[in-house]
C-alpha cells in the first residue's frame, strides 16, 4: 500500500472518531440528559430506527409496544414518548434491566406513555402479553431461539386475533419469519446508507386468521 493511500485511511479513521464523539455528545444532550449511558456494546439501534420503523403508524393508548432484548432501554424510551397504553422492554443480563428500569424512572416526566415495564425474562419461554400490537426488535435472535420466540408470538395470536405490527431493524431472520405464514412484509426502509445491511429496517404486520363463512 502507498503511503498517500495510508494517509488518506488515517484521514478516514479520524473524522469517523470525530463523527462518533459529535454524534455521542448530540444524543446526551438531545435523548439521554442525565440518564445512564443505554449504548450496547454488541449491538444498539440509532436513534432514527424507531422512528424510521413506526412511520404512517397511529397509535393510542390501546396500543402496547414489546421491546426484545430491550437492553438498557435506548428503544424502550423511544417508544415511550409516543402515546402507547404501555411500552415493556424483556432483556435477559439483569444489570441491563436495573439500568434501563433507572433510566425510565428518571425520565418519565418527559415521556408520553404512563406505564413503562422491563422484564427479565428467558424470550423462548415467556409469554406475550395479548394486549401487544407492536414489537420491535434489532436482531437479537436467530436459528432455534429466533423460531422459539416467534413461537411464542404465535400463540398470543391465537390467543386473541388482532393487528400486529413488527419493526424487524438488520433483520437478518426475515426468511423464518415470513415461513410462518403469519406475517406479511409491508414496508422496507434502507437507511441513510444502502449498503450497510444492519441499518435496514423492515415492516411485518400480522396476517388476518380466516373466518369461516356461515
Amino acid at each position: 500500500m502507498s503511503g498517500a493511500k495510508r494517509r488518506l485511511m488515517a484521514s478516514k479513521r479520524q473524522l469517523g472518531a470525530y463523527y462518533r464523539r459529535a454524534q455521542r455528545a448530540l444524543e446526551m444532550v438531545a435523548f439521554e440528559r442525565g440518564l445512564q449511558d443505554t449504548r450496547d456494546r454488541n449491538a444498539t439501534s440509532g436513534y432514527l430506527f424507531l422512528p424510521r420503523g413506526m412511520r404512517g403508524c397511529r397509535v393510542g393508548p390501546e396500543d402496547a409496544f414489546l421491546d426484545y432484548g430491550s437492553g438498557r432501554g435506548r428503544v424502550l424510551l423511544q417508544a415511550a414518548r409516543y402515546p402507547f397504553g404501555r411500552v415493556i422492554g424483556l432483556e435477559q443480563n439483569e444489570p441491563d434491566c436495573e439500568i434501563a428500569r433507572s433510566n425510565a424512572s428518571i425520565a418519565a416526566r418527559r415521556l408520553r406513555c404512563p406505564r413503562i415495564e422491563v422484564v427479565q425474562a428467558d424470550a423462548t419461554a415467556w409469554p406475550v402479553p395479548d394486549d401487544v400490537t407492536y414489537i420491535y426488535m434489532f436482531n437479537p435472535f436467530w436459528g432455534e431461539t429466533f423460531t422459539a420466540v416467534l413461537d411464542r408470538v404465535g400463540e398470543s395470536l391465537d390467543r386473541r386475533p388482532r393487528p400486529l405490527t413488527l419493526i424487524y431493524a438488520n433483520p437478518r431472520c426475515a426468511p423464518a419469519l415470513l415461513a410462518t405464514g403469519r406475517f406479511k412484509r409491508v414496508r422496507t426502509s434502507l437507511g441513510p446508507r444502502r449498503d450497510v445491511s444492519w441499518q435496514r429496517i423492515e415492516v411485518f404486520r400480522a396476517i388476518a386468521p380466516d373466518v369461516p363463512s356461515g
